[in-house]
């Protein structure tokens, strides 16, 4: 044999096996509830995750055209029917989000009397994985995004929330820093653009909003604010 089919074969079975590892990593994730099984899984994937392309799902989105019969559109999207779920609702409009891949997700809101499309886009939406904690658990939970990036840290009490509970951005930027007392959301609730920016600022009292809540643009200035009684 070879030695250039020797490199060859020997490439696809290093392929073949971090495929393999890859597949066995998302599984941790997605159902151990061993920590630091997940913390070690997660700290090989961020290593072997590689972005999926793009431009692979833009013919599809194409064809789903504005105006497009809500019935041929979701026949194109047939394949990931299973992914579907509803995003978002009004009187007039319906707006479905259907997985692709691990990364990407096609949004498509579809005019509720006329049957047809409104409007088709590509979103980035990282997959996330969510495991529940172990009964009466007690310390820090982490859980993880596909690329092993954490998506979010609860801190429990006896199994119930207690302390500070964190959500992240794919990227590792801190999404929204929340605090818990014994199962009730309590104290200061604030969001964060995956810039870093601040999003918004509000507080909780005993799992009720309460006082004024201020939004922010990511330029910093505000957008609006909101009185809440509570």
């Amino acid at each position: 044999m070879s030695s250039f089919l020797t490199t060859i074969i020997l490439c696809i079975a290093l392929s073949a096996a971090k495929a393999q590892t890859v597949q066995s990593d998302s599984v941790l994730l997605s159902q151990s509830i061993d920590q630091r099984e997940r913390d070690e899984a997660a700290t090989r994937l961020k290593q072997s995750f590689r972005m999926p392309d793009k431009k692979k799902w833009d013919d599809l989105v194409a064809r789903i055209k504005v105006g497009l019969a809500e019935g041929d559109a979701k026949a194109i999207l047939k394949p990931w029917e299973d992914t579907a779920h509803i995003s978002l609702g009004t009187m007039n409009h319906e707006s479905l989000s259907y997985r692709l891949d691990d990364v990407y997700m096609v949004f498509v809101t579809f005019q509720r009397f006329e049957h047809v499309v409104n409007e088709a886009r590509l979103i980035e939406s990282f997959r996330s994985y969510w495991v529940k904690p172990p009964a009466k658990y007690t310390g820090t939970w982490t859980n993880y995004f596909v690329n092993g990036i954490a998506s979010t840290k609860i801190e429990f009490k006896d199994g119930v929330y207690d302390g500070t509970n964190k959500s992240f951005h794919p990227n590792g930027a801190l999404c929204v820093e929340q605090h818990y007392s014994k199962g009730e959301c309590h104290g200061t609730d604030t969001g964060y653009y995956p810039s870093g920016a601040l999003s918004y600022k509000g507080q909780y009292s005993h799992g009720k909003r309460i006082g004024v809540w201020t939004h922010y643009n990511e330029d910093g200035s505000i957008k609006h604010t909101e009185n809440v009684n509570g």
